[in-house]
């Protein structure tokens, strides 16, 4: 995949961002910025030239490195974080829909808790706003922890509480 799109993983894209996961061990999500409003990943393939970043494409900014991401997800046993890898099996799919465009992964036989589980990573864009959802599904009847990463600059206000899921829609509780 790599070598045919300059992707490490699935990716979606609408006017304002792109995202993409890492295929791997990382399953983290990484970001595209842009700077003007119009679709670029196709012929950008991920990295765009200096001469297209000076005429206002997107770039790469954002490292995902060595953490989860932004809201990347890695699962929790109780002492220590767990990566969706190994894996049985790892596929990812992209679909375009009228007015979002989505991507999934699904890993499949992660090792957590003495047993294994499947876990499917779900990233939505929606057309017209800079903004995206990620969700997770725990595809057993076994209980999961999930954990996931958020960017902390310094200057950056912060708000520590407990997070209460209801239904798969969480509601902070400060």
């Amino acid at each position: 995949m790599y070598n045919k799109l300059s992707h490490h993983g699935p990716a979606i894209e609408n006017e304002f961002l792109g995202l993409r996961i890492y295929f791997s061990s990382k399953c983290a999500i990484d970001v595209y910025n842009k700077t003007r409003t119009a679709l670029e990943l196709e012929e950008a393939a991920w990295y765009p030239t200096q001469k297209q970043q000076q005429e206002g494409w997107g770039a790469d900014l954002y490292k995902a490195g060595n953490t989860v991401g932004c809201g990347g997800v890695r699962l929790w046993d109780g002492e220590k974080v767990v990566f969706l890898d190994p894996v049985r099996l790892r596929t990812a799919r992209v679909r375009k829909e009228a007015n979002i465009s989505y991507m999934e992964m699904l890993s499949e036989g992660v090792p957590y808790k003495g047993d294994s589980v499947d876990i499917l990573m779900r990233v939505t864009v929606f057309s017209g706003i800079r903004s995206a959802k990620v969700e997770t599904f725990a595809l057993s009847e076994k209980p999961v922890q999930f954990l996931t990463g958020l960017n902390y600059h310094p200057g950056t206000q912060t708000k520590e509480g407990k997070i209460i899921f209801v239904h798969g829609e969480y509601i902070p509780k400060m």
